[in-house]
């Protein structure tokens, strides 16, 4: 069953069954967010981010792959068709990834409270610190281990739009080139 998870509890009026709101108790952080949802985690746990375009490609690998058990998707470097740089998409893991993945999650939150407060704070225990120190790297560091086993590399059209001028952009660039975006 599709649970979405947002920040805002007004934003629900939007959305109607199959899908269930849920406000996360703590979303300080990305980690926070996710470990709020614990009680929802299920034999298969697929969290996809929201400010994200997939295409039909991205979301038929994601999910097949999902299946795998912990994993990231995204783009580890910088796109060879959207400009974008590496962006974590989406995440998933298995009941047996449940200690691994909360080790990995509470982790990149001490890390974030260890910070000067005037990082921005998107870059506070995001997605990639998790990945970081699953693979045993620093978590302020880009680092991408594509043959250790959790990566998915994904570079398509498929594009995180951190703020609204930069989904523009992209949807500007798209319709420039009339190009048609999909599977």
């Amino acid at each position: 069953e599709p649970v979405l998870v947002c920040n805002d509890a007004a934003e629900f009026g939007q959305f109607q069954p199959p899908i269930t709101p849920f406000v996360p108790a703590c979303s300080r952080y990305w980690c926070d967010s996710v470990l709020s949802t614990a009680e929802l985690w299920g034999d298969t746990t697929l969290a996809i981010l929201g400010d994200v375009y997939f295409t039909e490609s991205a979301i038929d690998i994601i999910i097949e792959t999902a299946k795998k058990g912990l994993k990231f998707f995204g783009r580890g470097n910088n796109s060879k068709l959207t400009d974008g740089p590496g962006e974590v998409f989406a995440c998933s893991w298995g009941k047996a990834d449940v200690p691994r993945l909360k080790e990995a999650l509470l982790a990149a939150i001490e890390d974030a409270k260890s910070l000067p407060q005037d990082i921005e704070r998107y870059r506070l225990a995001s997605p990639w610190q998790p990945y970081r120190y699953l693979i045993g790297q620093p978590m302020q560091s880009h680092a991408i281990d594509f043959a250790g086993g959790i990566w998915h590399d994904i570079d398509d059209w498929t594009d995180d739009f951190d703020n609204y001028p930069r989904y523009l952009k992209y949807k500007r660039k798209i319709e420039g080139n009339r190009i048609r975006i999909g599977g």
